[in-house]
């Protein structure tokens, strides 16, 4: 088992940890420009009520009222964009960490290090690595 993992660790393992990255990269990538077109929306907001304030339309009590809760609605924006900022999906990291095990360790010590069970029915065997990955093996 571990010589088929270390065999197809690069037709498996690195396909998968390039499809983790772009997806990651597409999904932050649309979820901050939402964020900032909504701070967009929201500062626009404010100007359009500085216009009324200034025309006479809402008093000065009321657009201070309602500019705080703008500035709180963009703070929170603010607060997601700086979170976003190298946030990153666990999976990657676990995957780059497995692969360079996987290269880099004999298959006994290897054994050891990832494995949690194996199970056999005579004419399979499943290989379960910690974390909750099954291999079977048919005998």
């Amino acid at each position: 088992m571990c010589l088929k993992l270390r065999d197809y660790a690069d037709e498996v393992i690195l396909p998968c940890l390039d499809l983790f990255e772009l997806t990651e990269e597409c999904l932050i990538s649309d979820e901050i420009i939402q964020l900032r077109e909504q701070a967009e929306e929201l500062s626009n907001r404010k100007y359009v009520l500085c216009s009324l304030c200034s025309q006479g339309c809402i008093t000065t009590e009321k657009l201070l009222t309602l500019q705080n809760e703008i500035d709180i609605e963009l703070d929170e924006i603010e607060k997601k964009l700086s979170l976003m900022d190298g946030q990153g999906d666990e999976t990657i990291d676990e995957l780059t960490s497995l692969y360079r095990l996987i290269a880099g360790t004999s298959s006994q010590r290897l054994m050891k290090m990832i494995l949690k069970s194996v199970v056999s029915d005579g004419r399979t065997v499943e290989f379960e690595l910690l974390g909750g990955l099954k291999i079977k093996e048919v005998l």
